[in-house]
C-alpha cells in the first residue's frame, strides 16, 4: 500500500487542498452510504484531499487505517525527495489534522514515530491522545522542552488532550514544573508565557485543579493592577483559584478601562463564579452603562447589596433607559424583586411582564417573576394560554424547571409540568425531558412520564424536530436503563444530490452582507464563506440567503465572551428546517469573528449560525467554521438576545 502512494503523491507537493474540488459524483458517492472507500489508490489528486477533509468529519477506525497509509506514503516520498532536492519539501498540515479527529488510540503511536521534522507535530500529537497512557507520555515529553516555540505549541496540544477528555495528574504535574522553570529564568512569566500554557491550565477540571500549588505559585509572580493581564485565560486561571488577592486584582482590572471590553468582561465572569463583591468597582462599571459589562456588575451586586439601600437615577427605572440598555434594565427589575419587599404579592410585576410587547424583553422578565412565587401559578396559565409565543414557552419553561430543582416540595413534575408537555410544543418538551431525568421521580409518576415520552417519540417529525427527539430518548434510557428496546439518539443521514451549475459556481471565497438592528440602531457587517472548504454548506447557506430566510430572524442566544446566535425560524433555538445538511469540519480555529453552525449532533446542520465574539477553541473540529467577519467585528458582542437580523445579502 505504501509503494502505491508514493508515486500518486509525486505532483501533491504545490498543490493547494483548496485548489480544487472533485467532480459532484464522487462526493453524492461519498455521502450517500458508500463511505469509507474499499481503494483510495485509484482516486484523483482533488478526490483524495476531499476524501481526508471528509474523513475528518466522519471519523471511524477504516477511515483512520486508510488516513494512517496516506500520510505514510506521503512521507516515504518527501524523505526519497530530500535525496536530490536541496530543500526538503514540508509535510502539509492537511495530511495530518484529520487523523487527530478520529477516536483510533493507534494514531498517537503513528504521529510519534512520523520520519519528519514539522513542528506542528508537537501539538497534533497532543490531539491524538485518546488513553491515560498516551496522556502520561506526552506529559512527559513536556517536561523536556525548552525551546518557547516547542512549549507553545505543546501546550495546545495539552489544551485538545483535556478537551478530549484524557485529562492524567502528570499533565499538571508538567505544567507546574514548566512553571517553575520559567519564573526561574525570567522572573515573571506571565507576559513571557504563551498564551496557548494559560488556556491548557485553564482547562483543567475544576475537580482536578490543583487550587493550592497554583495559587502559591501564581503568588510569586508581580500581579499588580497597573499591569496588564496577558490574555482571558490567565484571568480564568486566576479565577479558578478562588483566592482573595487574585479576587481583588480581577476587581481592579475590570474597572480598567484601558483594557479591551473582553478582558474586562472576563473579571466580571471571574468574580462571579466566585461570588465576590468589590462594590466600589461595580459601581463605576454600572456607571458607564455598558449594557453587558453593567448587566454582570449588576448581577454580582444583587448576590449582597439590597437595592433599595443606593440612591440609584430614576430614569434608570423609565421606558427610555430599558429601549437602550435592556440588559441593564431587566437586571436592576430583577435587583430590586430579590432583596426587596416591593411588589410582595407581585400584581406590579406581573403587569410588567404581561404588558411586555417584545417577547425577548419577556424573556429578561422571567428572572424577576422568580423571586415572586405568586407570580408563578399566572405564569403557568399564561403559557398555557394561546397569547404565549414559543419563546415564551421556551425561556418560561426553564426558569420552572429551574425554580422546581431549588424547591424540594415544588410538585410541579406532578402537575404544571405535564400541562405543559401536553401543549406538544417541542422546545418546551426538550427542556422538559431533560429535566426530568434530573430529578427523584416516585415509582408512579415516573411510569405516567414514560407513557408520555414513548407516544411523543413516535409522533416527532425528523429531522426537524431531532433535538426534541434526542432528549427524550435519553430521557427514557436514563429513567429505565434496564428496559428493553433501548432509546438511541436519531443521527440524520443527510442525503447529498449536487446541482453541477451550483458546484461549478463555487469559489474561494464569497463575501456577504448583513444588517442588524441593535437597541434601534442599524448597524452593517460584512462577512465571507469559505465555499471550497465547505462546499455542501456553502451552497445550502447561499440558497437561503437568495431566499430572504434570514429577512427579521432574531439574535435568541448571546453568552457573553463567547457567541451570538441566530437564523432560528421560531425565534428560541429549537427551530429548523425539513432537512439538514452534514458537518464539513476543518483545521480552522474558532476566533474572534469566526461564524459557524449550530447543531444537534454531527451532521444535523440546518439554518442556525453562529459568531464568535471571543476564542473558543474548545468548538475546533467540533461544529462546522464557515467564515469570518472581516468588517464590523466590534458590533459582534453588542448582538445580544433580542438583536434584529434585518438582512443578509450577497456581496457582488
Amino acid at each position: 500500500m505504501k509503494r502505491i502512494f508514493i508515486a500518486a503523491f509525486a505532483c501533491f507537493v504545490s498543490i493547494s487542498a483548496k485548489a480544487q474540488l472533485p467532480d459532484p459524483a464522487f462526493v453524492e458517492f461519498l455521502y450517500n452510504k458508500k463511505y469509507p472507500l474499499d481503494r483510495l489508490d485509484t482516486l484523483t489528486q482533488q478526490e483524495q484531499f476531499f476524501y481526508m477533509q471528509f474523513a475528518a468529519s466522519h471519523p471511524n477506525d477504516t477511515a483512520s487505517a486508510q488516513l494512517r497509509s496516506m500520510i505514510d506514503g506521503h512521507v516515504t516520498y518527501l524523505n526519497m525527495a530530500s535525496i536530490t532536492m536541496s530543500q526538503r519539501p514540508r509535510l502539509p498540515e492537511e495530511y495530518i489534522w484529520p487523523l487527530t479527529q478520529q477516536n483510533d488510540s493507534l494514531n498517537f503511536d503513528f504521529v510519534l514515530h512520523i520520519a519528519s521534522n514539522e513542528d506542528f507535530l508537537i501539538d497534533y500529537l497532543g490531539r491524538c491522545v485518546r488513553t491515560p497512557r498516551q496522556a502520561n507520555q506526552y506529559g512527559e515529553m513536556g517536561a523536556h522542552l525548552v525551546d518557547p516555540y516547542d512549549l507553545k505549541l505543546w501546550s495546545n496540544g495539552v489544551f485538545y488532550l483535556i478537551r478530549n477528555g484524557q485529562f492524567t495528574p502528570k499533565i499538571q504535574e508538567t505544567l507546574i514544573q514548566q512553571f517553575e522553570l520559567w519564573n526561574n529564568k525570567t522572573k515573571n512569566p506571565i507576559h513571557h508565557y504563551p498564551s496557548t500554557y494559560w488556556k491548557a491550565i485553564s482547562r483543567i477540571p475544576k475537580s482536578k485543579f490543583d487550587k493550592i500549588t497554583w495559587s502559591s505559585r501564581l503568588q510569586e509572580l508581580p500581579l499588580l493592577p497597573r499591569n496588564t493581564p496577558p490574555n482571558k485565560y490567565f484571568l480564568q486561571v486566576l479565577g479558578k483559584c478562588d483566592q482573595l488577592e487574585f479576587n481583588k486584582l480581577l476587581a481592579a482590572w475590570s474597572r480598567e478601562m484601558g483594557l479591551t471590553k473582553e478582558l474586562r468582561l472576563e473579571c466580571l465572569l471571574q468574580l462571579q463564579r466566585n461570588n465576590f463583591i468589590d462594590q466600589a468597582s461595580l459601581f463605576e462599571i454600572i456607571a458607564e452603562q455598558n449594557d453587558v459589562l453593567g448587566a454582570h456588575a449588576i448581577q454580582l451586586c444583587a448576590n449582597q447589596i439590597r437595592y433599595d439601600s443606593l440612591p440609584l437615577p430614576l430614569e434608570w427605572q423609565n421606558k427610555s433607559f430599558k429601549n437602550h440598555h435592556p440588559e441593564m434594565y431587566w437586571k436592576f427589575w430583577e435587583w430590586r424583586l430579590k432583596t426587596t419587599n416591593f411588589d410582595i404579592k407581585g400584581k406590579k410585576s406581573w403587569k410588567t411582564f404581561i404588558d411586555e410587547e417584545d417577547e425577548y424583553q419577556r424573556m429578561r422578565a422571567f428572572a424577576g417573576l422568580s423571586h415572586r412565587k405568586k407570580c408563578l401559578s399566572q405564569l403557568v396559565q399564561y403559557l398555557l394560554s394561546p397569547k404565549a409565543t414559543a419563546t415564551d414557552l421556551y425561556y418560561g419553561t426553564e426558569m420552572l424547571i429551574a425554580q422546581a430543582v431549588a424547591d424540594s416540595n415544588s410538585t410541579f413534575w406532578n402537575e404544571e409540568a405535564i400541562q405543559i408537555w401536553e401543549t406538544n410544543d417541542m422546545g418546551a418538551q426538550a427542556l422538559l425531558a431533560a429535566g426530568v431525568k434530573e430529578v427523584k421521580l416516585l415509582q408512579d409518576l415516573k411510569l405516567k412520564w414514560r407513557i408520555l415520552m414513548e407516544k411523543r417519540l413516535t409522533t416527532l417529525q425528523l429531522p426537524a424536530e431531532v433535538e426534541t427527539y434526542n432528549e427524550i430518548a435519553r430521557a427514557l434510557s436514563s429513567l429505565f436503563p434496564e428496559q428493553k428496546p433501548s432509546y438511541p439518539d436519531h443521527q440524520p443521514k443527510p442525503q447529498i444530490s449536487i446541482d453541477q451549475r451550483q458546484w461549478e459556481s463555487l469559489q474561494f471565497h464569497r463575501e456577504y452582507e448583513m444588517e442588524v438592528d441593535i437597541h434601534g440602531e442599524k448597524h452593517r457587517i460584512h462577512f465571507f464563506v469559505q465555499e471550497l472548504d465547505h462546499p455542501i454548506t456553502a451552497m445550502h447557506f447561499k440558497s437561503l440567503v437568495q431566499s430572504g430566510f434570514y429577512d427579521n430572524k432574531h439574535i435568541h442566544r448571546y453568552v457573553p465572551n463567547f457567541v451570538s446566535q441566530g437564523g432560528c425560524p421560531r425565534g428560541d433555538g429549537m427551530g429548523s428546517l425539513d432537512s439538514v445538511i452534514p458537518s464539513e469540519f476543518t483545521a480552522d480555529s474558532f476566533t474572534l469573528g469566526h461564524i459557524g453552525w449550530a447543531s444537534a449532533g454531527p451532521h444535523t446542520e440546518s439554518c442556525q449560525i453562529f459568531f464568535m465574539t471571543s476564542d473558543a477553541p474548545h468548538l475546533d473540529g467540533r461544529y462546522t467554521n464557515m467564515g469570518a467577519v472581516y468588517k464590523g467585528e466590534e458590533w459582534l458582542s453588542k448582538m445580544t438576545i433580542g438583536t434584529k437580523i434585518n438582512w443578509i445579502k450577497l456581496i457582488p
